[in-house]
């Protein structure tokens, strides 16, 4: 089973646990560091994620996953990527599902099929 089953079902909410809050949680009870970005609202949250590519505060992008990394996940929609992140182990990752509103695990290869960016960052 997936070390990061345990995460299933946390509930989602932006304001409390949002994606990125998510990723922050799991990395830290790995023992791993990694960076908090303000995100006040779900609008602002894309440009955290665009500006992040120019500061990621220590973060470094790598090319394919490693257990544990940062999945950072956009699709287009009106023109614009809408960005979305989790955490790989395995080939799965877990993230917070704005439709289900709690964090659930999907395998990367299902995620490949709804995004059309995929990025890891370490």
């Amino acid at each position: 089973m997936n070390e990061l089953a345990k995460y299933c079902g946390i509930a989602y909410d932006f304001q409390r646990y949002n994606c990125w809050h998510h990723v922050r949680k799991v990395r830290s009870d790995y023992g791993l560091k990694t960076p908090e970005f303000d995100c006040v609202d779900q609008q602002f949250e894309n440009e955290i994620f665009d500006s992040a590519h120019e500061n990621s505060k220590g973060l470094l992008q790598i090319d394919s996953p490693e257990n544990l990394c940062a999945v950072l996940m956009a699709k287009e929609i009106k023109g614009h990527l809408v960005w979305h992140s989790g955490v790989y182990l395995d080939g799965q990752v877990s993230h917070c599902d704005r439709n289900a509103k709690q964090v659930r695990i999907e395998p990367l290869r299902a995620l490949g099929k709804i995004y059309t960016r995929i990025e890891f960052w370490h």
